[in-house]
């Protein structure tokens, strides 16, 4: 569910919101495929799990932006998002997205069960994703936009800039280094104050911080980063700020 940008905030083209409005969103339920519609409530299938759920997300790490990976790496990507909602601890089923014009082959997807909305954004902003769909039990689904987007930026200018530090923080916490690595675009920047010139590209980040964080028993690394990513750029995204705030606080790294 992706369209490329270079630019921040994203501004999603009404053709694109159309498409998702068309598409149809598959959850592989064990009583049968949930069909999930936006503007349309959830199916039966899914009132019928044996599971209590308030809210279900669709998400796919496919085809970041729009730039069609092959299928070997789109299922590594896959494989990694599978990997990440389990690490959080949330129920999910298997699915697929579904264009109705059939201009773009179907996409692999996770549904969700009850991720909360930092989550959500986390792996919008880690997998390149414009938007998500997400539904509750007694609701209509609809999209969430990626944080970046012009209208979320308005409401909340510093969404993506918490999930940055979130992604951040957790690397370094759950020594997940490919989860940190797929959030960072080639051309990030390290600014911690042992750079040797105040800035190094993504492998000497990604690497740094896989030596910094395997031998060392901090929670979260002491380090400034500044990430420039595909929508746009965040910068100075500290971990212990984001520590000390909270993830919902307002004030940010300058």
């Amino acid at each position: 569910m992706t369209t490329t940008t270079d630019e921040m905030p994203i501004r999603i083209p009404a053709a694109l919101l159309t498409a998702y409005a068309a598409t149809l969103y598959e959850i592989d339920a064990p009583d049968g495929t949930a069909l999930i519609r936006i503007g349309q409530p959830v199916p039966e299938v899914l009132h019928a799990l044996t599971f209590h759920w308030d809210r279900v997300a669709v998400v796919t790490a496919f085809n970041p932006f729009s730039v069609k990976l092959s299928e070997a790496k789109n299922l590594r990507r896959h494989e990694v998002l599978r990997g990440a909602v389990a690490a959080a601890g949330h129920r999910l089923l298997g699915g697929a997205g579904r264009g109705a014009s059939g201009e773009w082959p179907s996409e692999t997807s996770l549904a969700i069960f009850d991720a909360t909305d930092d989550e959500l954004d986390d792996w919008m902003l880690t997998f390149g994703q414009n938007a998500i769909v997400v539904a509750t039990r007694d609701g209509n689904a609809a999209l969430r936009l990626h944080p970046h987007e012009v209208s979320r930026v308005a409401g909340d200018p510093h969404a993506a800039q918490r999930s940055a530090a979130r992604l951040w923080t957790h690397a370094a916490a759950s020594k997940n280094i490919t989860l940190l690595a797929m959030a960072l675009h080639p051309d990030v920047e390290y600014l911690g104050p042992d750079a040797d010139d105040g800035a190094v590209g993504r492998t000497a980040v990604v690497d740094r911080l896989n030596l910094d964080v395997l031998a060392s028993t901090e929670a979260t690394p002491a380090m400034l980063a500044s990430f420039r990513m595909r929508e746009g750029q965040i910068r100075r995204i500290d971990g212990r700020e984001h520590a000390r705030h909270g993830p919902h606080s307002e004030e940010t790294p300058a």
